[in-house]
């Protein structure tokens, strides 16, 4: 649930009064409101998320096995439970990394155009009328920065590639730039496109 209707039939709550939690919320940190980096300020196209990653941890993994972990049973917990969902948690936690490492001072200089916002995009496809989504948005005048970060124990192939170029093609923008992040690495499949399309791939172990 992430849209405040959403939340407040899930919590019980009239509208209003999940609007001032929501705010409060927000106010300390532990949510965020966001919106595609397109749009206005005065969007209405919004969701909420939890900003707090240790928060997320915390409501996914172990508040539901609070007593399991209390009587000393957190080792099993932890492999059964957690180990083969940690690629699935840490997508999002992933994507903020990437966010930070491209403001990293050293890395920043070294980026094709300055920009003060990174955010993500989602909206329509009309050609396939369905929804698409890029990890990370970056705007400048007559440029944009597209990203995308995959955290998974195999290598980014030509497929990944292919999907970040094809959703930048829904923007008319004359300059496009192209990142891929990665945990583990990238196969022989993208050198071609890397090459084409002038991709810059980024995997973990090099933003240490």
């Amino acid at each position: 649930a992430s849209k405040l209707n959403e939340i407040s039939l899930k919590a019980g709550l009239e509208s209003s009064a999940c609007s001032n939690f929501m705010t409060s919320l927000i106010e300390i940190g532990i949510v965020e409101k966001e919106r595609p980096i397109t749009e206005k300020e005065t969007s209405r196209k919004t969701i909420y998320r939890l900003q707090d990653s240790m928060f997320s941890f915390w409501y996914r993994f172990v508040r539901p096995n609070t007593t399991a972990i209390a009587m000393g049973t957190g080792e099993f917990v932890y492999t059964e439970f957690v180990r083969n969902q940690i690629c699935s948690f840490m997508g999002s936690v992933f994507e903020e990394i990437c966010r930070q490492y491209l403001y990293r001072p050293d890395v920043y200089q070294t980026l094709p155009f300055f920009f003060g916002r990174l955010g993500r995009w989602w909206g329509t496809n009309p050609a396939k009328k369905r929804e698409e989504e890029i990890d990370m948005v970056a705007l400048g005048e007559g440029q944009m920065l597209f990203g995308e970060c995959k955290w998974r124990n195999g290598k980014v192939d030509a497929g990944v590639m292919q999907t970040l170029v094809e959703r930048g093609e829904l923007f008319a923008c004359p300059e496009k730039y192209y990142f891929v992040f990665s945990k583990s690495g990238f196969d022989a499949s993208t050198d071609s496109l890397a090459k084409q399309f002038g991709i810059r791939r980024i995997a973990f172990g090099d933003m240490l």
